[in-house]
């Protein structure tokens, strides 16, 4: 399973990613969905960023088929946050998995972003 290497620009741009694709559940579900990530996984929301290797499988347990959703929504928003293109693949969890280390490699290289 990915797990964000360390790199404090890359995690603080896809907490804020992550943020922002939970709100599109509102306000009140996206503060449950934390709550249970650090009731049931010790999860805090301030580590999720660090901790793909446990967010990515929680949230697939908790909406089950519903995770590419939010896998998409969270990936557009980090693509756009950084300058790249997303293209959502056949198999969501390997193109969340994949995508994240596209766009912590292009952190990495110092790649652009808006």
């Amino acid at each position: 399973m990915f797990q964000v290497k360390p790199n404090l620009e890359f995690e603080s741009i896809l907490a804020d990613s992550v943020e922002k694709g939970l709100s599109v559940l509102g306000e009140s579900p996206k503060q449950v969905i934390y709550s249970y990530l650090e009731d049931k996984y010790n999860l805090r929301k301030e580590n999720i960023a660090s901790r793909t290797d446990l967010f990515v499988p929680a949230i697939e347990r908790i909406f089950g088929s519903g995770a590419g959703f939010l896998e998409a929504e969270i990936l557009k928003i980090l693509y756009e946050k950084l300058g790249l293109t997303f293209e959502p693949g056949e198999h969501p969890e390997a193109a969340f998995i994949s995508s994240l280390e596209k766009a912590q490699a292009q952190v990495e290289k110092g790649g652009e972003r808006r």
